[in-house]
């Protein structure tokens, strides 16, 4: 019984040490904002992160913003879309269903695709119209957990500042 009792402080340290920089991926309020008078339309999607690499790397903004587009097609039953209409808001709270489907497919990153009418546009890997937010639980210095986006006409941005990376 006395090898195991001095044995529990060296297992509760190594616990630490591995449980230490892992983060688990949790919900976030989202609050959207278009200051802009442009209609704008805005998607929201969890991938994981071999879906962040194909989505970055293989898919245009300008293919999946096409007219019945199969790319954005075969994404809808995952997305959240919103039409925004001038000085719009749009509210995703942590108790949105979407959440619990995306968490489903194992999201560990939430993009943001907006069909932005300014330009132009490099239609790769870094194309304004596409970001991707990380949905780890320690990333993001939140107030009440709200992610604050705001939608231009040029660009997304997001005003929440980023914890820096460990």
């Amino acid at each position: 019984m006395t090898k195991t009792i001095t044995k529990l402080p060296i297992l509760f340290a190594l616990l630490a040490i591995m449980s230490a920089g892992c983060h688990g991926v949790r919900p976030w309020n989202l609050n959207i904002n278009k200051p802009t008078t442009a209609s704008i339309r805005v998607d929201l999607l969890g991938v994981t992160p071999s879906e962040k690499l194909q989505w970055q790397n293989n898919v245009k903004p300008d293919d999946y913003w096409k007219p019945n587009s199969p790319i954005r097609n075969g994404a809808l039953e995952r997305m959240l879309t919103n039409d925004f209409q001038a000085g719009a808001t749009w509210e995703v709270g942590t108790t949105n269903a979407i959440w619990d489907k995306w968490f489903s497919y194992h999201a560990t990153d939430l993009m943001i695709m907006a069909d932005l009418p300014g330009g132009p546009y490099d239609n790769g890997a870094f194309d304004r119209r596409r970001i991707f937010l990380s949905l780890d639980s320690n990333a993001w210095k939140a107030k009440n957990q709200t992610l604050r986006i705001i939608i231009e006409d040029n660009f997304i941005r997001v005003l929440t500042e980023q914890r820096p990376h460990k």
